[in-house]
């Protein structure tokens, strides 16, 4: 007998087609703009002759639309005057944060959001501003990850760690070229990707741009990949002065804290772990043995595709989560290591606290996520990353968001 169910299947499969697009039209988006200027953003091309925050608001419109992402004229930039806060901005609204955005109660329900390569940033305004982020707002308008030019991508903010305007740091109100601006960095995550450090309105920033408003949670992940995090706890470079180093030393002694750390916090195949680190002998790089299998950190995002993206600086998230589960910011960690692998100071073979190193700033994606502008002493206190080596993919435990 033939199923009476099988004349209602197409009807179904255009209700689940629908449904889905509409739940792809309902994500938030954010970017960071491929254009950049300086403070007063009536020069900027895409802004109409408009200046203020209608003028950055009408730049990111200008890229949503050439990039034909939905709801282009609703984009706003993430950016703070006198009279405007960036966080009440993002909930389509006017004023300022202390004054609840001009409603009765602060409002708090903006995001989450994905870059425009669908990958997601934060599950909400709250995890953006207080530091849980996914990844960076490193990818512009079409998706793209930002030209590598050596150095941090400048985007401009006017806008503190917690959504409010910087007071004396928007350039006049975006309208001048000459006074400070604050910017963050688009390679950054916790504590840095909005509020870092000051330059004068004249330097060529981008915008991040926003789609206001609420929108669908991110969907859960996948199970079985290599774990890697950051070690929660911190010390000098002469490594086997650390508690959980048992009596070794050097590379050995790395090794041991990232096994001793995974066992306490339950992680899968705990004895495959090691620290990425170099030594005189040895690049980081090499001494995993599983070089073609990916790693994820432990609140499921993916760091990197292989080895080869660690040596290339192909990491897509910082790792800066620890293993048991905080974000880190504004912390180094031990790795002797230049991006390429190429060994540099290294604390003589991390023996020494008397000698100098080289630490990463944790939370750092791309091509400089193992940068160290200077040596450090070895006898300053830093953490280490510990990456598994294990051989299989498949194990349950974690998850990993897309």
């Amino acid at each position: 007998m033939r199923n009476p169910w099988i004349r209602y299947l197409p009807i179904v499969l255009l209700a689940c087609a629908s449904a889905q697009a509409t739940a792809q039209a309902d994500a938030r988006r954010a970017f960071v703009t491929s254009a950049k200027g300086n403070g007063d953003l009536a020069t900027w091309a895409e802004s109409g002759g408009q200046g203020g925050l209608a003028g950055a608001d009408a730049v990111c419109r200008s890229h949503a639309r050439a990039a034909n992402l939905p709801d282009a004229d609703a984009f706003v930039a993430w950016l703070s005057d006198a009279n405007d806060d960036a966080y009440c901005r993002v909930h389509g609204l006017t004023g300022r944060r202390d004054a609840h955005c001009g409603l009765t109660e602060l409002p708090t329900d903006a995001g989450p959001w994905q870059r425009t390569d669908g990958l997601w940033i934060a599950d909400s305004l709250a995890d953006l501003l207080d530091g849980r982020m996914y990844r960076p707002i490193d990818r512009d308008e079409s998706g793209r990850a930002l030209p590598f030019n050596g150095y941090l991508q400048a985007v401009a903010t006017g806008t503190d760690a917690s959504g409010r305007g910087a007071g004396g740091f928007d350039c006049a109100g975006w309208t001048r070229s000459s006074g400070d601006l604050l910017v963050g960095g688009a390679e950054m995550t916790t504590g840095s990707w909005g509020f870092g450090t000051a330059l004068g309105c004249g330097a060529n920033v981008r915008l991040y741009c926003f789609q206001p408003g609420p929108g669908r949670a991110a969907p859960p992940g996948e199970h079985g990949r290599r774990q890697a995090f950051l070690t929660e706890a911190s010390g000098p470079g002469d490594l086997g002065s650390w508690p959980e180093a048992l009596g070794t030393s050097g590379l050995a002694a790395g090794d041991a804290i990232c096994r001793a750390r995974a066992a306490a916090a339950g992680l899968y195949r705990p004895d495959t772990f090691k620290a990425l680190l170099s030594d005189g002998r040895t690049s980081a790089h090499e001494r995993f043995s599983q070089p073609d299998l990916p790693w994820v950190r432990l609140d499921g995002v993916r760091l990197a595709d292989d080895a080869a993206a660690l040596r290339t600086g192909a990491i897509l998230a910082p790792l800066n989560v620890t293993e048991s589960g905080t974000y880190a910011a504004g912390i180094g960690a031990w790795t002797g290591t230049y991006v390429d692998g190429a060994a540099m100071e290294h604390c003589d073979d991390w023996t020494d606290a008397g000698a100098q190193g080289r630490a990463a700033t944790v939370n750092i994606a791309g091509p400089l996520w193992m940068r160290s502008s200077s040596p450090r002493a070895c006898a300053t206190r830093a953490a280490l990353y510990c990456l598994s080596d294990a051989d299989t993919l498949f194990h349950s435990g974690f998850d990993e968001r897309p």
